[in-house]
């Protein structure tokens, strides 16, 4: 069943997810920015964003599931819908014109925003909002839809919201897994997923696994300042990574 598939394919998408699932836990988001500033290398980027998204999809039911009870709804519900929206928004567009140039942009605002965050404004903080909620869910469902990678914009909002470590994470997870079964039904019907795309997400689907539960450990001896710091570091990383890549 997988033997049309290459080593180096398999490898590389077992590495690429095992990382990806550690960071995930340990940030709260950042699976896509770590799967495709890597799985791009060896396989075209819708591809790797079919796989990425899938992968999230199936890894965020469990820490949805295990952290319901800490979501922090007043805010969920306003930013799923928010990203729902947008996601298909960002979807439609994807499949009209080609905006690959623009990856540089986006990388180069994030990174910016990330230093703005980390560097420049003393306790930098959000008052939770309707307004906010939805702009943040917008902007990362636009940027979910179109280029694969949102989830920073939504972590800097929440991480920087004084929800408190658990009620982050819970918010977060619910609403990536959300979004996410949204973004993977959109991309199924426009026909994004190919046969190699399934094949190798039921391959690195363990392997994501394993990188969740080893961020499990790591993230049960963090405090929530240090997971906002490490959110904007991630940032501007992934931010970097995206501008100088394209």
């Amino acid at each position: 069943m997988f033997s049309d598939i290459e080593l180096n394919i398999i490898a590389v998408s077992a590495f690429a997810a095992v990382l990806a699932g550690f960071v995930q836990r340990v940030s709260g988001f950042a699976f896509g920015i770590v799967f495709l500033s890597i799985l791009p290398y060896i396989l075209p980027y819708g591809e790797a964003v079919v796989i990425s998204k899938m992968l999230l999809l199936i890894v965020s039911v469990s820490t949805a599931f295990i952290y319901r009870k800490d979501v922090n709804w007043s805010m969920a519900k306003i930013i799923i819908l928010s990203l729902c929206v947008f996601d298909f928004i960002g979807i439609f567009v994807l499949t009209q014109i080609d905006l690959s140039n623009f990856k540089c942009y986006l990388g180069l605002f994030l990174a910016l925003l990330g230093c703005y965050a980390l560097f420049f404004k003393k306790n930098f903080s959000f008052h939770p909002s309707h307004k906010l909620s939805v702009a943040f869910g917008s902007i990362t469902g636009f940027c979910s839809g179109l280029f694969g990678v949102g989830g920073p914009f939504l972590a800097m909002y929440l991480s920087n919201s004084n929800l408190g470590k658990n009620v982050y994470y819970a918010t977060m997870q619910c609403s990536v897994f959300v979004v996410m079964f949204f973004d993977v039904v959109m991309r199924i019907s426009h026909g994004f997923a190919t046969e190699q795309a399934l094949k190798i997400t039921v391959l690195a689907l363990p392997c994501a696994f394993i990188g969740t539960m080893l961020g499990t450990v790591l993230f049960r001896r963090l405090d929530s300042v240090f997971i906002g710091r490490l959110v904007n570091v991630i940032m501007i990383i992934n931010g970097l990574n995206m501008f100088f890549k394209t």
